[in-house]
């Protein structure tokens, strides 16, 4: 069935107090039965996962939320529904969305470039750099490094001195007054870019990334497990863990800040959220802003780190967007497929263009799958890295496609 936007906004009318309701276990736990558990708990075991999880929304409402498994393999503590997920590169798409925001308050604009912004503060800015734009650095057709340069490695960046703001400011002093190691306006996938576009935002704005994705799209959309960083506690079992394999088995990393990409990387692939959380924000890009309400009251925690001087230079949100500022983040540039953090395909099983992206930091995968013009998403998540847990992710998402779109 073929689904109007008029329709499925009507339809999903319901869907916000679907997708919160998970303020204590027993309430998540609740919608974790049925065919999508099944469908994760035979694939988990299949491919010897610690812990995975799906979500599904289909024909207008929010089907089902299944969490399977262990937050630590090996340990006696499970997995749950409301337990937060590592979702690696699916963060560049709530990125570029707090960039549109920007947008829309005239503060940064996509054709902005990066001497407009950083040609006082790096008066050694290569000129290869110097006409790249912010739109540029979403589509990564920038120039960029994927990671870092041959003369710093991507873990060195961990040890730049500072809080993630003067990280960030580093790697683009390290990064711009090199040559560009690729033609910009040539696609090169580059987490490096979003780095360097959250640094520009960091720039003009004297907020941190983190705060501005705080208080621009993780408290309006009530996504109150978000976070940075590995999910958890070291020392406790109160989330999901990370795994490498070694041996055939899955290995435990203790969840510290080491054990991630350093925060400067963040941008490209740094945000934590449990399943419902995700959904709230992959509905809210669906249905072009549509219906979803936030909750009154969510912890947001100011980043004491940020620069208190331009506090006030941003006033809107994520809400603020109207449905073509939302739609633009889904349009790549002619000959490509990649648009503002989101890969957009043609798949036979959709009557329109899909949105998919899958993000990964080596100890974690996650991937989306999202057909607007059918009101569909399926996400799928593990706490384990590697091409096994891509290929167990990418099961569970294609039996749910047939399961609940046919």
């Amino acid at each position: 069935m073929r689904y109007s936007r008029r329709s499925v906004l009507r339809s999903t009318l319901a869907v916000p107090a679907i997708l919160m309701e998970t303020r204590n276990g027993r309430a998540a736990e609740s919608m974790s039965v049925g065919v999508l558990r099944e469908i994760v708990a035979k694939t988990r075991h299949a491919y010897s996962l610690p812990a995975m999880g799906a979500a599904v929304f289909a024909q207008g409402e929010m089907r089902d939320v299944a969490v399977t498994g262990l937050r630590k393999w090996e340990s006696q503590s499970p997995a749950a529904v409301d337990d937060p997920f590592h979702l690696g590169s699916c963060t560049k798409a709530m990125t570029a969305t707090m960039l549109a925001v920007l947008a829309h308050e005239q503060v940064l604009r996509p054709n902005d470039t990066l001497g407009d912004v950083f040609g006082d503060e790096l008066r050694q800015l290569h000129d290869d750099y110097r006409g790249v734009t912010i739109a540029d650095l979403m589509t990564h057709r920038g120039g960029c490094p994927k990671d870092t340069l041959p003369n710093f490695s991507l873990w060195d960046v961990h040890h730049f001195p500072g809080a993630s703001p003067d990280q960030r400011r580093e790697l683009a002093r390290r990064v711009l007054t090199q040559p560009a190691p690729f033609r910009p306006g040539t696609f090169h996938y580059s987490n490096c870019g979003y780095a360097l576009a959250a640094a520009c935002a960091e720039l003009v704005t004297g907020l941190s990334w983190e705060r501005l994705m705080r208080e621009i799209v993780f408290r309006p959309l009530g996504m109150n497990s978000a976070g940075f960083g590995p999910m958890g506690t070291p020392g406790r079992i109160d989330a999901p863990w990370q795994h490498r394999w070694r041996d055939g088995n899955p290995v435990p990393i203790e969840p510290v800040r080491r054990n991630d990409n350093p925060p400067a990387m963040w941008p490209a692939g740094g945000i934590h959220a449990s399943l419902i959380d995700w959904a709230k924000f992959v509905f809210f890009h669906m249905s072009e802003g549509g219906l979803l309400e936030a909750p009154t009251e969510v912890a947001c925690n100011a980043d004491t780190n940020a620069n208190e001087r331009t506090a006030n230079v941003v006033s809107a949100t994520v809400k603020d967007l109207d449905a073509s500022e939302i739609r633009f983040l889904h349009v790549p540039p002619e000959g490509t497929d990649y648009a503002w953090g989101w890969r957009i395909v043609q798949r036979a099983w959709a009557h329109g263009p899909v949105l998919t992206h899958s993000g990964s930091n080596t100890m974690n995968y996650a991937v989306v799958w999202c057909s607007p013009a059918d009101a569909f998403f399926v996400l799928v998540v593990t706490n384990c890295g590697g091409e096994a847990a891509a290929r167990a992710c990418d099961v569970v998402a294609a039996e749910t496609i047939r399961t609940y779109l046919d």
